[in-house]
């Protein structure tokens, strides 16, 4: 059983990340074209200020593969995090890691 510290810490670690994740990281994807102005500013300010070349003009497929494999290593345990509630209600002993990652 996770301590509830921890569990608390490993939300406020994936939830601050899952932002910067989804309003930045995603920009390399395709979907990336589709953002807002500012925040395309604010990432071109990042590239600027950091010259993260990997951000500049990401067109490589490995990392856009990346991208994909942070957003699923985020999302997932986010979303266990907040089912061991559900499963500690259901008094199931059974992990849902492999269900909350596809929803």
């Amino acid at each position: 059983m996770i301590p509830e510290y921890a569990r608390w810490g490993f939300t406020a670690f994936f939830s601050s990340h899952l932002l910067i994740t989804l309003l930045l990281d995603v920009q390399a994807l395709p979907i990336g074209e589709n953002f807002p102005q500012v925040l395309k500013g604010i990432m071109e300010f990042h590239v600027e200020t950091n010259n993260d070349y990997f951000m500049a003009k990401p067109t490589a497929p490995w990392f856009a593969a990346l991208v994909w494999l942070e957003l699923l290593c985020q999302w997932c345990p986010l979303s266990e995090i907040f089912s061991l509630r559900r499963r500690s209600l259901t008094r199931s002993g059974t992990s849902s890691s492999a269900y909350t990652c596809h929803g």
